[in-house]
């Protein structure tokens, strides 16, 4: 995953919320990069039963879908 390239993508703008967006998306992406596809579907399972539409949890949601997507190719 090019997490700048997604980061540009999601968050392109340089507003608050994008750049709120932005941090949480990278945060996410820093804890979770480097874990095998069995441990991030289970933390995929745990933020959507905790899902609160911030932007933490929404940038978690989101990053753990695309490492997913990309390890189940």
């Amino acid at each position: 995953m090019n997490i700048d390239a997604y980061i540009k993508m999601e968050a392109p703008n340089n507003d608050t919320h994008d750049i709120a967006y932005a941090i949480a998306l990278k945060g996410a992406y820093v804890v979770y990069k480097d874990m095998l596809l069995t441990e991030l579907k289970e933390w995929q399972r745990i933020a959507r039963s905790q899902y609160n539409s911030s932007h933490n949890s929404t940038a978690e949601c989101m990053i753990l879908s695309v490492l997913i997507n990309e390890k189940e190719d």
